[in-house]
């Protein structure tokens, strides 16, 4: 028969990423939920936000910036407008060496990420991206949870 804490921990969604990400930041606790489900926090500093409007950061995105944090890597900025015309924004990026990361979340649960518009939408700002020189890494939830993410990351940065 199995205990009951080792069935919390079962059905726990959290890693051991989502868990220092909470404890660095002290903003999981004061997340708010969307109509989507998806909690969502205000953005904060990672070097400089590039907006100088409220932009609600997911928890994936708080996660991915703690990771950046525990690791060292920095330099970078939040929710960075790289189009001359468009409002295109990457979640992060590092203006030096022309990389951002963008996070998508909702990869499996029909997030605006997967469906065909915003797939379509999608695919234009990353072409656009690309021709203006800049290099994308796109992150899904599952990987930057797994460490994946972050570990491919840090071996560019070298």
């Amino acid at each position: 028969m199995r205990s009951k804490a080792f069935n919390r921990r079962k059905n726990s969604t959290r890693t051991g990423w989502e868990d220092v990400a909470a404890r660095l930041s002290g903003k999981a606790a004061s997340a708010s939920t969307s109509k989507s489900g998806a909690r969502h926090s205000p953005a904060v500093e990672g070097g400089k936000q590039g907006a100088a409007r409220h932009v609600e950061r997911s928890q994936l995105e708080l996660l991915f910036e703690s990771q950046l944090k525990m690791v060292g890597i920095g330099g970078y900025v939040t929710e960075h407008r790289f189009h001359p015309v468009r409002k295109w924004r990457f979640d992060f990026a590092w203006l030096d060496q022309s990389i951002a990361v963008e996070i998508e979340g909702g990869t499996w649960s029909g997030g605006r990420h997967t469906r065909g518009s915003g797939f379509e939408a999608d695919c234009e700002k990353y072409n656009e991206a690309a021709a203006i020189g800049w290099t994308v890494f796109r992150f899904t939830g599952k990987m930057v949870k797994s460490g994946n993410a972050i570990q491919l990351l840090r071996e560019v940065m070298k």
